[in-house]
């Protein structure tokens, strides 16, 4: 048998699989910061942020890395992607809010809200690239559905609501629907205890009686 001071001073040694562990999450989070800083270095070409942005896409299917992502500062990378001359960039990071707050919940929305990123979203609605104003669309509707703080800060900003009801109006099909949709989960609100505003909520409601 192994003597007792033997045991304890074995007892106290660091687990290796621990410290491998410990070691593949350093080096994970290495990685997430290098394609994230590719994404958004102005001396990134076209191929490399492309290459960044699919290989980010790819991680934020999973749960846990999609968490780190995001306190790695994921959100900000993707909302200085929507102003990109590329439209597929534009678009695939805009999809990619959306899967955010899919994957990730209250942490993804709540960051977002932070970042700032409905004000670029709702500029996107009005993007050259139809494909983009409907990632654009999706993102948004995804976001307010889940989050009511969204709601709020949308409903809060009358330019936004503006622009909604006239693309509900003046928009193509899909589009108008898209919108519609839009300002209907803000209207009704995804918590009881929550209120877009009554000025908002007022001129809303007239515009649906009025259609």
């Amino acid at each position: 048998n192994m003597p007792h001071h033997h045991l304890a001073a074995f007892a106290s040694q660091t687990n290796p699989k621990r410290k491998d562990a410990a070691l593949a999450r350093g080096c994970e989070r290495s990685a997430f910061q290098f394609w994230i800083e590719r994404l958004t270095n102005h001396h990134s070409d076209l191929n490399q942020r492309r290459e960044a942005l699919i290989t980010i896409t790819e991680l934020l299917a999973h749960g846990e890395t999609c968490v780190q992502l995001i306190d790695l500062g994921v959100c900000e990378a993707f909302n200085h992607c929507l102003n990109d001359n590329d439209e597929l960039l534009r678009e695939r990071a805009t999809s990619n809010m959306a899967m955010i707050v899919d994957v990730a919940g209250a942490k993804g929305c709540d960051r977002m809200l932070e970042d700032g990123v409905q004000k670029q979203l709702c500029t996107l609605l009005e993007d050259r690239s139809a494909s983009v104003r409907s990632a654009a669309y999706d993102a948004l509707v995804q976001w307010c559905a889940r989050s009511a703080k969204a709601q709020l800060k949308l409903c809060s900003e009358a330019e936004t609501v503006e622009q909604l009801l006239i693309n509900s109006e003046r928009a193509p099909p899909e589009h108008a629907v898209k919108a519609l949709h839009l300002l209907r989960i803000c209207l009704t609100g995804r918590n009881p205890n929550t209120t877009v505003g009554d000025t908002t909520r007022n001129n809303i409601t007239h515009h649906f009686a009025s259609t």
